[in-house]
C-alpha cells in the first residue's frame, strides 16, 4: 500500500523515528551549552592574584580557596562525563529497541511456500557432468550439419 505522498508507509516510519531521536539528541546537547553573546567582553580571572595594597575587608564569609575551586572544576567535569555516558547509553538503548522491533517483524513474516519434496530423494541417481571440452562440442555440432 502506497501513501498519497508516493512512499511506502513501512519505509517512512523508521525515518520518522530516527528524525525524532536525532532531534532529541541535538536538543540535549545544544540545550546545555553556555550562551556567549558578542557584546560580552571576557573578564580575566584574578582570584589567584594577590595584590598587597588591596586587601579586601572580610565580611565574615570565607573567600573561595584555590583547592575549593579546583574541586568544583573536577566535580563539574565529572558530572559532564556522567551526563555524556547517560546520553550515549540512552541513544544506544533506543537503537537496540528499534533494531529488536524490526528483527521481530522480520521473524514473524511467513516463510515462502515450497513445493512438495520427493520423499525418496536419496534414491535418485547422481547427475553426471559432461566435461567441458570445446573440441568435442565443436565436432558434434559440425557432424550434424
Amino acid at each position: 500500500m502506497i501513501n498519497s505522498d508516493g512512499e511506502h508507509p513501512q519505509l517512512t516510519r523508521p525515518r520518522r523515528r530516527w528524525a525524532i531521536i536525532f532531534g532529541l539528541f541535538v536538543l540535549a546537547v545544544f540545550g546545555h551549552m553556555d550562551r556567549i553573546h558578542a557584546a560580552e567582553v571576557p573578564v580575566p580571572d584574578t582570584t589567584l592574584v594577590v595584590d598587597p595594597e588591596a586587601i579586601p575587608a572580610t565580611d565574615g564569609k570565607n573567600p573561595i580557596k584555590p583547592d575549593e575551586k579546583e574541586r568544583r572544576i573536577k566535580l563539574t567535569a565529572g558530572l559532564a562525563a556522567l551526563a555524556g555516558i547517560l546520553i550515549v547509553g540512552v541513544v544506544l538503548s533506543a537503537i537496540i529497541i528499534i533494531w529488536a522491533g524490526r528483527l521481530r517483524r522480520l521473524v514473524r513474516e511467513p516463510i515462502p511456500a515450497t513445493g512438495r519434496q520427493d520423499p525418496f530423494w536419496f534414491l535418485r541417481p547422481e547427475k553426471t557432468l559432461l566435461p567441458r571440452d570445446s573440441n568435442e562440442i565443436d565436432t558434434t555440432n559440425s557432424e550434424q550439419s
